[in-house]
């Protein structure tokens, strides 16, 4: 081999290397032995070895920079995918779409969901049958129907409690608070 053609083939080794492959496949791919790689590799090929993962490393950020840049120009389409989930006429494929929206800001899956601003539920077997009887005297003041379900018998309980106590005396007059 000639002096220039053995630094080209010490140069190509070292960038083989520098590129990951191994010593031996190296060698083998560039038609001289392992040892002859080895050699260079660790005397006069040092430099060059130095240079080629130095000009790799840059070359793999820029790509890495460019693949960066491309899957944020894809954040867009992504998010209008998700958005085009939460319309599905399926209800799984709208709950999955709520869950990854939601896992994606930040907010993740707990194991309950408490209404910290629901009043808490009155206890409706502490009261007696008078008061019972008025809840359904408000009820149909109300609106409501005369015998009311479980939860409005709740409301009002609660609002009851917060508004009329039994030493007020009497309910307040249709259309008068307390």
């Amino acid at each position: 081999m000639t002096d220039g053609h053995e630094h080209e083939t010490m140069r190509r080794a070292m960038h083989l290397v520098a590129c990951g492959m191994s010593v031996t496949l190296a060698a083998k791919s560039l038609g001289v032995t392992r040892e002859t790689v080895s050699r260079w590799k660790n005397g006069p090929g040092r430099q060059l070895l130095q240079s080629a993962r130095a000009s790799v490393d840059t070359q793999l950020k820029e790509e890495a920079g460019d693949q960066v840049r491309a899957l944020r120009g894809a954040i867009a389409a992504a998010v209008r995918e998700l958005r085009k989930g939460l319309k599905s006429k399926d209800p799984r494929v709208r709950l999955r779409a709520a869950e990854e929206i939601l896992d994606r800001v930040g907010i993740g899956r707990t194991s309950r969901v408490e209404n910290v601003d629901a009043p808490p539920t009155p206890d409706l077997s502490r009261l007696t049958d008078t008061e019972l009887e008025v809840l359904s005297v408000l009820m149909a003041r109300a609106g409501g129907d005369a015998s009311p379900d479980d939860s409005i018998k709740h409301q009002l309980a609660a609002t009851l409690a917060a508004e009329w106590t039994p030493t007020a005396g009497a309910l307040p007059a249709e259309g008068q608070r307390t």
